[in-house]
């Protein structure tokens, strides 16, 4: 037989099949058929907030399988039963849900047929239908129980009527209830009936507030062969000027660490670490894997867990690895890992391990696992392990404020002596006045001294050991009477003048007469009218001694000499004040003191809410979205504006004449 022939045998064939089937397909009554019009496929149930669990039950028509999809309130908590109760964010979802099976109202009655399930796509997906059926048309069993297990509705979802959606209601589908053959159409919005886990849960993995809460960053680079090859540690820091800046750069050669800077031509490139922190706080899961009890109870213990051998087994088949072997005191990934401080204390430690495909459909029903050399798609998931710590270094320290105190008496600076006092000093007769600043040395020590001339009377220059012999009291008074202003002439002549004094202590002149060559001696003279005349001209004269000068200076402008003793009323009011102002430093301290100590709770608080939410999991990420979180130092550098694009390489020199457009040419 030829293969046309063939061809219309089987066409004949199926016209025949229709045919019977279509003669012996149950018929309906118009009456029966009108009377259902508008009525609600499910009458009896009118409370949506009934609804304690839905399951979605599908066939995978490539592996044959069944899938089954399931949401359920468990003691008073929703939870993902199909993914080892997985906490779910489904109870409004469920009502909603719950809401548009209520709300179904027959449009039009299509069949009684049960050999028209498969043309509407209605055949309930059981293990039963799945392995006696070797047909396709299954459709989605929609199960919504109460809360004592009772079947508040079981509706199988087939097939979308696009004949007749023009003009029409939207989303038009065929429908049947579970049990009973009479086939529906029906206006169904079958998007609240996902089976997408990730529409079922909060797919936030790190639960961020705010990206900008990222305060620093620990990027380690490293791979992983027979043993660990470490390249690289970056530290950074995000300041509240928004500015990214390297803490510590360590390198290791050979695995030995060496603390380093970045090259001189080069700078960190804020733009992709904001990106990174944009994609840390938006990092979503797409699947979950539950951990072994016993590597739980060490994470929610807060107890170290890599000397559990349960644990290593499970971070090994995940491909996280304890290092050393022997007695693990830390956790190398495959994927390698990164360390995220916030500014509210909390320090994420996210590690990256083994990638596997899994290829799904729309929907999310598994279509089977395929090979990473031979697939060409996007969804490559790899696991991700979690955990979080509360770290008070990341929080800043109060600056609290010094308490004042009142001034002891002794800490007051010593009173000024009298006028009265200095003078009775000056008066003593025994007592030897000090000697001027203008001449530090003792005249015995002055070796430069010129020799005394033969004939007894002063030279120029007096003979400074002998000029030393004078009465202690002609020459305290003679100091007492000195005029400082002989400062301002040359030091020689310092010199001079003093032993000029010595000098003359040993042979006076005349009365009334001066030596016509001591200028030092006139103004030691009593008489000195005319040459203080002089001196005056050019700068007041000061016959206080040097010592007395230094005791008996005024005080700055705007202070008083000396504290007068206070009135009570006044100690009063400075003892108020002070008192109001302690008390607004403590109120103050205090309040910086509560903040930082309700900071610190509520940060360790949300560490340990962390904590048990990343202790009973392993997630699992999408390739793409690894790849933006995923980065070394390579990835977040960039040459400097004007750096030179190879290394050693300055920029060209210009070519002078080439300037105000002359465009010489060059020799």
């Amino acid at each position: 037989m030829s293969e046309s022939a063939k061809t219309y045998s089987m066409i004949g064939a199926a016209v025949v099949l229709l045919a019977v089937a279509t003669l012996t397909r149950p018929k309906l009554t118009s009456n029966e058929s009108e009377g259902q019009i508008n009525q609600s496929l499910f009458p009896d149930w009118k409370d949506a907030s009934a609804a304690k669990s839905l399951e979605i039950a599908s066939v995978d028509e490539t592996t044959n399988s069944l899938n089954d999809f399931k949401v359920a309130d468990l003691d008073g908590r929703w939870v993902v039963p199909s993914h080892d109760n997985y906490p779910a964010i489904a109870e409004d979802k469920v009502v909603k849900a719950a809401s548009s099976i209520i709300g179904l109202h027959v449009l039009a009655v299509k069949s009684d047929a049960p050999g028209d399930q498969e043309l509407y796509g209605v055949v309930e997906p059981s293990e039963k239908t799945l392995t006696t059926s070797g047909f396709p048309g299954f459709g989605r069993l929609v199960v919504v129980k109460d809360s004592a297990g009772k079947d508040l509705a079981r509706l199988i979802v087939g097939k979308e009527d696009k004949s007749s959606a023009e003009g029409g209601p939207s989303n038009l589908r065929f429908v049947r209830r579970a049990g009973q053959d009479r086939i529906y159409r029906v206006s169904l919005d079958t998007d609240v009936l996902t089976t997408k886990f990730q529409d079922w849960v909060d797919t936030d993995i790190l639960a961020m507030k705010q990206p900008w809460d990222v305060d620093s960053l620990l990027l380690r680079d490293y791979a992983l062969d027979k043993s660990v090859v470490r390249k690289n540690d970056v530290d950074l820091t995000f300041d509240e000027k928004a500015n990214w800046s390297i803490k510590k750069l360590t390198e290791f050669k050979g695995n030995e660490p060496a603390v380093t800077k970045l090259p001189p031509d080069e700078e960190l490139d804020s733009s992709k670490l904001n990106d990174l922190k944009t994609n840390l706080s938006g990092l979503k899961l797409v699947d979950v894997l539950r951990k072994p009890a016993g590597f739980i109870a060490k994470l929610k213990g807060g107890k170290d867990y890599l000397g559990d051998p349960e644990a290593l087994r499970s971070l090994d088949e995940n491909e996280f690895f304890g290092v050393p072997r022997q007695a693990p005191t830390d956790i190398f990934s495959s994927g390698g890992d990164l360390t995220v401080g916030m500014k509210d204390g909390i320090e994420y430690t996210v590690r990256f391990g083994g990638a596997g495909v899994t290829l799904k459909s729309d929907s999310g029903e598994k279509k089977g696992a395929a090979s990473a050399k031979d697939s060409k798609h996007t969804n490559l998931e790899r696991v991700v392990f979690v955990t979080a710590r509360f770290n008070p270094d990341l929080i800043p320290k109060p600056e609290l404020e010094p308490l004042p105190t009142a001034k002891k008496p002794d800490e007051k600076k010593p009173a000024v002596d009298k006028p009265a006092d200095n003078k009775s000093e000056a008066k003593k007769p025994d007592e030897k006045a000090p000697e001027p600043k203008v001449s530090e040395k003792k005249p015995a020590d002055d070796k430069t001294a010129p020799p005394k001339n033969d004939g007894g009377k002063p030279d120029k220059k007096p003979d400074a050991t002998k000029g030393s012999q004078v009465q202690p009291r002609l020459s305290g008074e003679l100091l007492a009477l000195a005029d400082p202003v002989v400062d301002v002439k040359k030091p020689d002549d310092s010199k001079k003048t003093d032993d000029t004094k010595k000098s003359d202590d040993k042979n006076p002149p005349p009365a009334n007469k001066t030596p016509p060559d001591s200028k030092s001696s006139d103004k030691t003279a009593p008489d000195k009218k005319a040459d203080d005349k002089k001196v005056e001209d050019t700068k007041p004269a000061d016959t206080t001694p040097v010592d007395k000068k230094a005791d008996d200076k005024k005080p700055d402008a705007g202070k008083p000499a000396a504290e007068k003793p206070k009135n009570d009323t006044q100690r009063a009011d400075e003892e108020a004040a002070l008192d109001a102002e302690r008390k607004r430093v403590e109120t103050d301290n205090r309040r910086k003191q509560d903040q930082y100590d309700e900071t610190v709770k509520k940060g360790k608080a949300h560490a340990k809410e962390l904590n048990n939410r990343f202790a009973d999991w392993y997630y699992m990420i999408a390739e793409d979205e690894y790849k933006k979180v995923h980065v070394g130092l390579n990835d977040i550098v960039k040459k400097k504006a004007g750096a030179a694009a190879e290394p050693g390489l300055g920029p060209l020199p210009q070519n002078p004449f080439d300037k105000g457009g002359l465009n010489l040419p060059h020799p």
